[in-house]
């Protein structure tokens, strides 16, 4: 794709707009100063470990190094509402916004199963 026409090919060929995804990022960073990813979190002796993006899901499956029991979700995705299977609970995330840093229990495991949003940011933390 041309670069005049203010659109990307990402890594799986899937066409990104480019002033959405700025506003997308200008929005969460500047209007929604807590709706981007936290780095500090409010659940203390938390370490950011790792992060993963639509960029790196596989058939909708994102796979994390080690299981998750403590993260984050930004939907990124500026219409879609996002549901999120991590450890067998689905927890569904509206556009454009980022839950707070949480633990999470059920059945651990690495991977993640992603529905509806098709631009998201995972932070996985030990």
């Amino acid at each position: 794709m041309s670069p005049q026409t203010g659109r990307i090919l990402k890594e799986n060929d899937q066409v990104v707009n480019q002033a959405d995804m700025l506003e997308s990022i200008y929005k969460a960073l500047v209007i929604d100063k807590n709706a981007g990813v936290s780095i500090t979190g409010n659940l203390p002796n938390q370490t950011l470990a790792e992060q993963l993006t639509e960029a790196n899901a596989v058939l909708g499956v994102l796979t994390f190094s080690s299981n998750v029991t403590c993260l984050q979700i930004y939907n990124s995705d500026a219409v879609n509402l996002g549901v999120f299977n991590v450890n067998g609970i689905d927890i569904t995330v509206p556009a454009g916004t980022a839950t707070p840093k949480f633990s999470i229990g059920g059945i651990p495991s690495v991977n993640i199963l992603v529905s509806g949003s098709t631009a998201y940011i995972m932070s996985r933390f030990t």
